[in-house]
């Protein structure tokens, strides 16, 4: 079983833990860090941001860390109350005993890739799960957390710090059939659950858009998608431009190959294929989503849109086709 320091922790193995961590890129080069967020956070080398009163744990686009921010006193064993796994390490403020409690992931999950998506719903879900579970703070987005390797600011109390978690080993303590699937609107969006309602959100644009432009060139296609993720980018703490322009490109890149050569002749075929049953043999769900949108264009109604597809009119309803 994983070593655990609940109270003390010797400094030269905090210093193998951090050449560790350095070594699998598990913080950002550069993280952004402070010593006091009302004047700001700002970009700094690891060695000194590592001194830093609050830091960036996550690289841009990677999700190496889970930090959940627990705003009431005496909080620091709210995992173990919440019969939760035990944690890298517990980050408490001792002024007020409230506190970060951070995870550590055995792999990390790309959060600005469309092939990367399944893995980030999974994490999301996991991540609004344990939110509720311990009883944290649902709005508070993970950028920035207390620094769990200055022992200068806070009182830190260091878990299982050699615990690398599976997403599936996560998901074992918490019951992911009461976590809503989609968040309904931006408002609802907060921490990882941005990037996925952008994922969704900038998808329709770009199915109804790409008609557009798919004769012109791919830069402008590119930058058009851009311009309308940057538009759609009014959560309550927007997402970092970082992220923004991944997703924006991710989108941009699968619309333009998959759906550029959308013509009269491409979506008959996808019609005779949908209704002969050809597309809804082990089609995923995203790649029925599109078929399901070029059939509506074709006039077919909904009954025979889900029959074609083996889906339910309620599902394409859903899916707002």
């Amino acid at each position: 079983m994983d070593k655990l320091y609940p109270l003390a922790f010797n400094q030269a193995t905090l210093l193998e833990i951090l050449e560790q961590i350095s070594q699998s890129q598990s913080l950002p080069r550069k993280p952004y860090c402070s010593d006091n967020l009302s004047t700001g956070i700002y970009p700094r080398l690891q060695r000194i941001a590592i001194t830093k009163r609050y830091i960036q744990l996550n690289p841009p686009s990677m999700q190496h860390w889970l930090v959940f921010d627990i705003d009431r006193p005496n909080s620091a064993y709210a995992w173990y109350d919440a019969n939760l796994p035990t944690p890298f390490a517990v980050v408490v403020n001792e002024s007020n005993t409230h506190c970060h409690i951070i995870y550590r992931l055995e792999s990390p999950v790309c959060t600005s890739d469309l092939a990367h998506e399944k893995p980030l719903r999974y994490l999301d879900a996991i991540q609004r799960a344990y939110t509720a579970k311990l009883q944290a703070d649902v709005n508070y987005s993970g950028l920035i957390a207390k620094n769990p390797f200055s022992q200068n600011h806070w009182r830190v109390i260091y878990c299982a710090v050699n615990a690398l978690y599976t997403l599936d080993y996560l998901a074992e303590w918490v019951d992911l059939t009461q976590v809503p699937k989609r968040c309904k609107n931006a408002s609802e969006a907060v921490a990882l659950g941005r990037n996925c309602y952008l994922f969704d959100s900038l998808r329709k644009v770009a199915y109804k858009s790409i008609r557009e432009y798919r004769t012109g060139k791919v830069d402008t296609w590119r930058s058009h998608i851009l311009d309308q993720a940057m538009s759609m980018n009014v959560f309550s703490e927007p997402l970092p431009h970082s992220e923004i322009k991944g997703i924006a490109k991710s989108v941009a890149n699968w619309t333009w190959k998959k759906m550029r050569h959308d013509t009269e002749a491409f979506k008959q075929r996808q019609s005779v294929r949908g209704k002969k049953g050809g597309i809804a043999k082990g089609a995923k769900n995203h790649n029925k989503r599109v078929s399901a949108m070029v059939l509506k264009e074709q006039g077919l109604p909904l009954t025979e849109i889900a029959r074609s597809l083996n889906l339910t009119v309620m599902t394409l309803r859903r899916w707002k086709i």
